[in-house]
């Protein structure tokens, strides 16, 4: 309804800004696309519009190289946005880059961020990178901070017994 007063243009970026919350809660992407992009027509430094359009793309559209662009922004404005960061590992995980991927999931280890998605991503990086030990002693640590997907995976990658009986025993 404030939109429709014809605000200044802070206030209507704030306005289209949480209008574009509000359609990303119900699931509808586009929509909350077009209200991020009506906040950045209004101010060019709106940061949190910029991230939340680069996570919808991430998640919601699959346009990969669109939201890397955004985060790349964001990064270079603040070398210490870990939450870009965060997502930019999600998408060179997506992009089957995982070199990359665990480069930077590598980066957020103990910086102020959600630590246990970070060592299970850091971990799935280096499952497809073959590092089987770091992968599970990742996966350990993040199983301890009760995440559920690490416990899972580290029950399918880790605790896997041989078909084969030895010889020897």
């Amino acid at each position: 309804r404030g939109l429709g007063y014809n605000p200044e243009d802070s206030l209507a970026s704030e306005f289209h800004y949480l209008k574009g919350i509000c359609f990303a809660k119900t699931r509808k992407p586009e929509l909350a696309l077009q209200e991020f992009s009506q906040v950045l027509n209004k101010s060019s430094n709106y940061d949190s519009s910029l991230f939340r359009s680069a996570v919808i793309l991430t998640y919601e559209s699959s346009k990969l190289d669109s939201a890397e662009v955004l985060l790349d922004q964001l990064i270079e404005r603040n070398k210490n946005h870990y939450a870009a960061n965060y997502f930019k590992g999600i998408i060179y995980e997506k992009k089957s880059d995982h070199r990359k991927a665990f480069t930077i999931f590598s980066s957020l280890v103990n910086k102020p961020f959600n630590q246990a998605a970070i060592y299970y991503h850091l971990a799935r990086s280096e499952i497809k990178l073959n590092l089987s030990d770091s992968a599970c002693a990742h996966l350990e640590i993040a199983s301890n901070y009760n995440l559920i997907e690490a416990k899972q995976l580290m029950n399918l990658y880790c605790k896997q017994e041989s078909i084969f009986m030895s010889p020897y025993d």
